[in-house]
This record gives structure tokens, C-alpha cells and sequence, in this order.
């Protein structure tokens, strides 16, 4: 399997034979060859080789109006994650914070999707 990477490193096609190598270097792209399928989404250029981007996954426990958040993540190599919380973009290391939030807002907590995979999530502070 074939990922082809843009300028920006990001996936942008899959193929199961190997690019016209001068077309490529043309438009500023490379191939890189791999062994398992991956999709684009989750593919992530590394020094050279295509690998799975890290899985984040969330969770929120809610009490009135407060929010615990766990973040945890697939590799165990990662100690912090860049955010977005309610269009704000933060640094969060894995494990547990907390959002205080007022009757009727929703905040949305995004992840840096160039880097990891996984939902977002949206935590409802109901009245």
C-alpha cells in the first residue's frame, strides 16, 4: 500500500501500486510505502515511515455544573495533547481536568486532528 503525503505532510490518497514518482515531486509530494491498509484519516507521516496517528479517547462525568474530563490516549509514550475547549486552543496532559460551566452551555472539546484521532466531545451544562 501506497499513502501519497502533500507539502504539508498531510494524507491525501491511498493507492495499491506505486506513484508516478516525477508527477509527485512536481506537485511537492511523496509516496511512502506500508504494509497495512490506513486509512487517510488516520495516517500520520513520521521520520519517513506512514504510521497510525494515536488514538484520544474522551470521557465526562458530570455533577451540576461541573465536569470531570479524562483524557486518555493509545500511546503510552504521550504525556500531553493539544486542544481546542470552546474555540480555545490548550495543552492538557492525559489524565483527568475539570470545566465549570454555566446553565445552558455547551462546550466543545476538539482534538488536534493533524496528530491524533478520536471524537470530540460535547459536554452540556443543563439547567
Amino acid at each position: 500500500m501506497w499513502t501519497i503525503f502533500n507539502v504539508q505532510q498531510k494524507a491525501i490518497a491511498n493507492c495499491d501500486y506505486e506513484p508516478n514518482q516525477n508527477e509527485l515531486t512536481l506537485r511537492g509530494e511523496k509516496a511512502v510505502f506500508h504494509e497495512e491498509m490506513i486509512p487517510l484519516q488516520e495516517a500520520l507521516f513520521n521520520e519517513g515511515n506512514v504510521k497510525r496517528k494515536p488514538l484520544l479517547r474522551f470521557t465526562a462525568e458530570k455533577i451540576d455544573f461541573c465536569a470531570t474530563i479524562t483524557i486518555t490516549c493509545e500511546d503510552q509514550s504521550i504525556s500531553e495533547v493539544p486542544l481546542l475547549i470552546a474555540g480555545t486552543a490548550v495543552t492538557k496532559p492525559l489524565g483527568l481536568f475539570q470545566l465549570i460551566g454555566e446553565p445552558g452551555v455547551t462546550v466543545k472539546i476538539d482534538i488536534d486532528t493533524e496528530l491524533f484521532c478520536g471524537e470530540p466531545l460535547e459536554v452540556n451544562f443543563d439547567a
